[in-house]
């Protein structure tokens, strides 16, 4: 919070300058003579504690059923998915790297849109009133890819 204190400080002090004023703050070293020009027609019309973002950080870990939009078929990208759970899209990284080299090496078909990859994943996100950001998404591990009509006997 420290942070907002000092940008309303700063907005309060540059209420009290005259029209034309000018705040220059010189910072002399051995080495450098820095100098910072304030912009002084700044104004913050928000108390510090309303300028934070309310909200809790999650961390979840859950089996998951996700439909693969961009699979990574070479090296370690974040994969592309949708989760049927919750409809949302994001971007996780595949963390399981034994299935992830079958998958790449060809030992595994490829997925593609009548599949949906059964997994264990792990969501970090920010969640306020309006919404959830998901900072951070992880496949922990691949239970089993299935065709999307086996999906439908298992969601229900």
């Amino acid at each position: 919070m420290r942070f907002t204190e000092v940008i309303s400080d700063i907005s309060s002090a540059n209420k009290l300058l005259e029209k034309g004023e000018k705040v220059v703050i010189n910072h002399k070293t051995d080495s450098d003579d820095n100098i910072y020009y304030l912009n002084t027609g700044m104004r913050v019309s928000v108390d510090p504690e309303e300028m934070l973002i309310k909200g809790d950080h999650i961390i979840n870990t859950t089996k998951d059923f996700l439909d693969i939009i961009k699979p990574v078929n070479f090296g370690d990208s974040q994969w592309l998915v949708r989760s049927r759970t919750t409809g949302k899209q994001y971007l996780a990284f595949m963390e399981d790297k034994t299935w992830l080299n079958l998958y790449q090496t060809g030992q595994l078909p490829v997925i593609t849109a009548k599949y949906c990859m059964i997994a264990i994943i792990r969501i970090d996100a920010f969640k306020t009133k309006r919404k959830t950001e998901i900072k951070r998404a992880e496949i922990l591990r691949v239970i089993s890819v299935i065709s999307s009509d086996e999906v439908q006997n298992e969601l229900f």
